[in-house]
């Protein structure tokens, strides 16, 4: 009879077990989604700031040649 008891004792623990484990891995799931979100929030951002710089570097550039442009008449006298 203690056996059947026993027996009882440990399945009710091992469910116990589970629903923990199930609870935890709810919530890392959760905690997986949440970082995952903000991971996709940085990488679009980035992207925004990406573009930026290469709209700067064009701008940059176009400067540079006008300069370059400029002082090439200022020494012919063009």
């Amino acid at each position: 009879m203690s056996t059947d008891w026993q027996q009882g004792q440990q399945l009710q623990q091992a469910q116990l077990e589970l629903a923990w484990a199930q609870q935890e891995g709810n919530h890392s799931q959760k905690e997986l989604h949440s970082k995952d979100m903000k991971l996709k929030e940085a990488l679009e951002q980035l992207t925004q700031v990406q573009q930026e710089a290469q709209g700067l570097q064009k701008k940059l550039n176009t400067s540079e040649r006008t300069l370059a442009n400029a002082q090439i008449c200022q020494i012919t006298d063009c």
